[in-house]
């Protein structure tokens, strides 16, 4: 497979369609986890350096937290803890829906285009809303089979080597049992994720069922596993261009910074907003490189796709019942013949 042609079409497609960088942006912002951010601030240096009646006064103002959250009564925590279970599971299921539905638009675009065809937001949208339902299936179900057989493994394997072997073979049992376990769910997760991408792109292509596309992309992973791997490898290291890319757009902010902490010194009403002003095209700035990325990602996985025989088909999913369908054609026929008598 030519793997510079491939990417090169799917940058072109890309470069041409500026409503695809909107789709990715999307994406983009649906697909990314939350990000643990940390500073080296020494707190222990810092609490020395200030005067005792201010740590006097953030300890009483502490205690007067403590003494109110204690106060909460327990059924009120409970409300509570209940309200942002609920509250996580429907934002977890808004992004999986949102990532469907862009996912969905995205390959019909890249579809349609690289047939010669036009396509635009609102085309690729109606797309995405007609396959999200498939798309939803295969985000959410195939990776709920995974984790869980994988807890039930864990649930029964652990308890079995704590307190059925006797002390010298557990630490030895784990051992042999965490190493091979370790590379079967690596490969399980690569051979699973392989086929979810072709899935995807089977199941908005061809219009299959997202169980009929899951097994006949398996099929496909196996014969085109290599291949697959290179192009994953290949989007890696574009992956860290696009990361190096990024750090290059943040370098000539950090002036910026100082010059935001100068403004901010002198009036904080100029200082603010012109800070607030600079984050934002920071975003704007980040969020584009990583939309445009997206998109890519995208375009090319749903190029190697058809590459490999995934193509649009008239054939539908569901038998066509040719019986009933002659029979209302004949009775529309014999209705038009005698409304010209």
């Amino acid at each position: 497979m030519d793997f510079g042609n491939l990417i090169s079409r799917a940058f072109e497609i890309v470069k041409k369609n500026k409503f695809l960088w909107i789709l990715g942006i999307v994406l983009s912002a649906v697909s990314a986890g939350g990000a643990n951010l940390a500073n080296d601030i020494n707190y222990s240096s810092l609490s020395q350096d200030l005067p005792p009646e201010v740590g006097e006064t953030v300890s009483t103002v502490f205690k007067n937290i403590l003494h109110f959250l204690a106060s909460i009564p327990l059924y009120l925590w409970v409300v509570a803890i209940l309200v942002l279970l609920i509250l996580i599971i429907l934002s977890f299921m808004l992004r999986l829906v949102i990532k469907s539905w862009v996912e969905g638009a995205l390959i019909g675009a890249v579809c349609d285009l690289d047939e010669g065809k036009e396509s635009s937001l609102a085309a690729s949208s109606r797309q995405g809303r007609r396959s999200f339902k498939a798309l939803l299936w295969l985000n959410f179900v195939p990776g709920l089979i995974f984790f869980g057989v994988i807890f039930l493994s864990g649930a029964i394997l652990v308890p079995l080597v704590l307190f059925v072997l006797p002390t010298s073979a557990k630490i030895l049992a784990l051992i042999l049992l965490i190493i091979p376990l370790t590379l079967v769910i690596l490969i399980a997760s690569l051979a699973l994720n392989l086929t979810l991408i072709l899935a995807q792109r089977k199941a908005v292509i061809e219009g299959l069922t997202p169980r009929k596309a899951l097994f006949e992309s398996f099929a496909l992973v196996k014969k085109h596993f290599l291949e697959q791997i290179a192009l994953g490898l290949i989007n890696v290291g574009i992956g860290c261009g696009v990361g190096c890319l990024t750090v290059l757009v943040v370098i000539p902010f950090i002036p910026v910074v100082l010059l935001i902490y100068i403004l901010f010194k002198v009036s904080p009403l100029i200082g603010v907003p012109f800070g607030v002003l600079v984050f934002i095209l920071l975003m704007v700035a980040i969020s584009l490189i990583q939309g445009i990325f997206m998109a890519y990602k995208s375009a090319v996985w749903t190029l190697f796709a058809r590459e490999i025989g995934i193509k649009k088909t008239l054939q539908p999913d569901k038998p066509v019942q040719t019986g009933q369908n002659m029979q209302k054609y004949t009775q529309l026929t014999v209705k038009c013949k005698n409304g010209v008598e």
